[in-house]
């Protein structure tokens, strides 16, 4: 029995040493691969960097720690973006697919004008997912943040119980886009809407953004993208706020003066309650709230919505500098200033 026993034990010793010799091996390419990545990035213009990478795990698996790391983009629409840490589940056998994590606060940059965004995001649970075609570009980043706080800007934080978004690039200059949101805490009532609270129960878009976007400033390339045709697919939004339920799709571009052009439908429910609140807020005066429900009383129609409740569709239109609905011109549109 003792000499089993010591058969078995020089057996284990000699698979530890065999796989510890595996995972070094494995760490040191995986290194290496993530540093030519980089490289090859660069070259398409795309600057990637850290102050420090690292394998971890053994022995049961391999994460790629990268402290302070950051990444620039030139081109149309310049972007920047820098993190405390970046920690990434990698399988040595098919790096395409990469889970990973972003504790610490992160800073996010992009375009400029009028479609500039400056944020900076910290999150409990912060974790995304990167998958590459054969040939080393994105084809698809997953983002899913739980209790997160975000600032845009100079503004004060927004708090999120849960974000989610989606960026899928595909064929013909197409971008699959999607993002969630649940219970969102504004950080104070918004002045116009007050009565229907800080707390935002749901909000999400999803669309496709469809054109070429090429070009040396923002401005050239979105005159490039508008003149090709190029436009904005949204394929469903939905927003719960208060007692208000909005859904709804459309199709938005630019026109010649660069002021949005398109045209969907909204569907909302919960609209009389709405015009309650904010008539009893004092935020519309409460003859013409009256005189709302009244007309929309005659346009709501019972559908298959939550609990079968009265639903109003509602069809907007964005023409010649004109947000109309239903036909009545209700603001003017301003060109988008892009530098």
């Amino acid at each position: 029995m003792k000499r089993v026993l010591r058969i078995l034990g020089i057996v284990a010793a000699a698979a530890a040493a065999a796989w510890t010799g595996v995972w070094f091996y494995a760490a040191r390419d995986m290194a290496a691969r993530i540093e030519a990545w980089q490289r090859e990035q660069a070259a398409v213009g795309i600057a990637l960097g850290w102050d420090a990478l690292a394998v971890e795990g053994w022995p049961f698996g391999w994460r790629a720690v990268l402290e302070k790391p950051h990444a620039a983009g030139a081109g149309a629409a310049p972007w920047r973006w820098s993190g405390e840490r970046l920690v990434a589940s990698l399988d040595p056998r098919d790096l395409r697919k990469i889970e990973f994590r972003l504790p610490g606060e992160q800073h996010v940059s992009f375009g400029g004008g009028d479609l500039e965004l400056v944020a900076s995001l910290r999150a409990a649970k912060p974790r995304g997912r990167l998958r590459f075609d054969d040939a080393g570009r994105v084809a698809l980043l997953a983002l899913d943040i739980a209790a997160a706080e975000l600032q845009i800007g100079g503004q004060p934080p927004l708090a999120a119980r849960k974000f989610e978004i989606e960026l899928a690039p595909q064929a013909d200059d197409r971008l699959a886009f999607s993002a969630r949101v649940k219970a969102l805490r504004l950080p104070a009532p918004v002045a116009a809407l007050a009565a229907l609270g800080r707390d935002i129960q749901l909000g999400e878009i999803a669309g496709r953004l469809e054109g070429p976007v090429q070009g040396a400033t923002l401005a050239k390339a979105l005159a490039t993208w508008r003149d090709a045709g190029g436009a904005v697919e949204i394929s469903q939004a939905r927003l719960e706020w208060g007692a208000l339920r909005l859904a709804g799709d459309a199709t938005l571009a630019l026109d010649a003066q660069n002021r949005p052009l398109g045209a969907g439908v909204a569907r909302i429910q919960g609209a009389g309650e709405t015009l309650d609140a904010l008539a009893q807020s004092g935020a519309i005066d409460a003859r013409n709230a009256g005189l709302l429900k009244i007309a929309l009383a005659f346009l709501a129609r019972n559908d298959s919505g939550p609990g079968g409740a009265a639903s109003v569709a509602i069809p907007i239109a964005a023409q010649d500098g004109v947000l109309s609905v239903h036909r009545f011109s209700l603001l003017r549109l301003a060109p988008l200033a892009l530098e």
